[in-house]
């Protein structure tokens, strides 16, 4: 797991690890149901960053690009 942040115009995070390589690069645009144990994270991610971007890591898992307008 590697957490990367810096701060431009806008807060870039980079989140990736050596998981399993994403299923799917739209996860997260619907809301997880509420039995389920997990899918929070990406859909709390969309809701809260202006862009989200999942590819696959160079590591073998996922690779999740974060970024938000910070107002002046």
């Amino acid at each position: 797991f590697r957490l990367r942040l810096w701060l431009e115009h806008e807060l870039i995070a980079a989140v990736e690890d050596s998981g399993f390589p994403p299923p799917s690069p739209f996860l997260g645009f619907h809301p997880p149901d509420i039995h389920a144990s997990n899918g929070r994270g990406l859909w709390l991610a969309r809701q809260t960053f202006d862009h989200v971007e999942i590819s696959a890591s160079p590591l073998g898992g996922a690779l999740v690009h974060l970024a938000a307008t910070l107002d002046r």
